[in-house]
């Protein structure tokens, strides 16, 4: 059985938004194996801060997510700004995957995404995409995967 928490900062300061974040969501989740990190535009320089502290508050290098303009947490949401929202996990076995430079490379992902499932997926695995719109055709790239 597995637990989630979430948590939310609007704090500035990329470093101190994701420890708070995560801080919350690690106390409401009761640990964290793994989690899903979002920030807003106003942490877009930040972004391997923000996933270092993230790292380092939730004790775990088993973290995803991506930048956006608007996040979304416990009974809050943020367009622009500094939001930082992170989903903490606990009891579940999570690898995440980062394929950079995949600008139109639907097929590399999908590529990647298979060794990573070798063997075939399960009727209990649960693979979640964030593709970058602007460089990916989630179509296309769940088409190939599929």
């Amino acid at each position: 059985m597995w637990t989630a928490g979430a948590g939310f900062s609007t704090e500035p300061d990329g470093e101190t938004a994701a420890r708070e974040a995560a801080a919350q969501a690690r106390a409401a989740a009761g640990g964290a194996d793994a989690a899903l990190l979002f920030a807003g535009p106003g942490h877009r320089d930040a972004a391997r801060t923000l996933l270092a502290a993230t790292c380092a508050e939730l004790g775990t290098s088993r973290v995803a997510g991506g930048l956006a303009h608007g996040v979304i947490g416990p009974g809050r949401e943020q367009e622009g700004g500094a939001g930082v929202s992170v989903l903490a996990v606990r009891g579940l076995d999570a690898e995440p995957l980062w394929v950079p430079d995949l600008a139109g490379n639907e097929e590399l992902a999908a590529e990647e995404i298979g060794v990573r499932l070798a063997g075939g997926a399960r009727e209990e695995d649960l693979v979640i995409l964030i593709p970058d719109p602007h460089a990916l055709q989630p179509d296309a790239l769940l088409e190939r995967v599929r």
